[in-house]
């Protein structure tokens, strides 16, 4: 229950002039913390069980997007930073797969096992996705958060395409990158619950890793079923 999106809470909350302070059995809000005591990133085990910090940013170039499964930027694109895809563990409640940066933080809060919203690193399941020509299995997916170095108009993805079209007389569209659709798999509980359109081929781009299977959360490539 209660949401699956992430959340960037500010500093100093301001409830409204209607509120109680008891519970009112509906949706729950709580902290998140890194679960990376066995991830394959040597870089993301030192931030192991600390609350996850958040920082809401401005790109004065306009437009922004998530690319994942690299860390490096499509052409006219610049880097504002590279890090790991993370999400829930594949066996709990579907979250959202978010790109986490490569030198995380500690969050001001003392370290903790209250385990109520756990992040974990994302890896790579073969079978829709081609193992081992392009994807490893268990690798851990890379992202990287970009904007155009011109300003230019907003971003979206067109599914079960491999370039992007428009029904727009005003204005042509361009293709960004194309590549391979993924996500949970449909028998799992956890991992993410929004889609993503991953880079493939030598665009792939690995960071720190280890191929073993860390037990955290999972990303499978995705296929059309309508036969019936």
């Amino acid at each position: 229950g209660s949401g699956y999106n992430r959340l960037c809470l500010p500093p100093y909350l301001v409830s409204g002039d209607q509120h109680t302070d008891s519970n009112q059995n509906g949706g729950l809000l709580f902290g998140s913390s890194y679960e990376t005591n066995n991830a394959g990133v040597s870089g993301m085990r030192v931030v192991d069980n600390n609350a996850v910090p958040c920082a809401m940013c401005e790109a004065t170039r306009g437009a922004v997007l998530m690319v994942p499964g690299t860390n490096q930027c499509p052409t006219e694109w610049k880097a504002e930073y590279f890090g790991y895809l993370m999400s829930n563990y594949y066996g709990n409640y579907r979250g959202e797969f978010v790109c986490v940066d490569s030198t995380p933080e500690r969050s001001g809060f003392a370290r903790s096992n209250y385990h109520q919203n756990d992040w974990y690193l994302t890896e790579y399941f073969c079978g829709n996705l081609p193992c081992p020509l392009t994807y490893v299995q268990y690798r851990e997916s890379t992202c990287v958060v970009c904007s155009p170095e011109s300003q230019t108009g907003g971003t979206y993805v067109q599914w079960g395409r491999t370039k992007c079209t428009s029904n727009d007389t005003y204005g042509d569209v361009e293709t960004v990158y194309s590549g391979q659709s993924a996500g949970a798999h449909h028998s799992e509980s956890g991992s993410g619950a929004n889609p993503l359109c991953l880079v493939q081929g030598d665009q792939i781009r690995y960071g720190d890793y280890n191929d073993q299977h860390n037990s955290g959360s999972r990303l499978y490539g995705a296929q059309y079923e309508t036969n019936g």
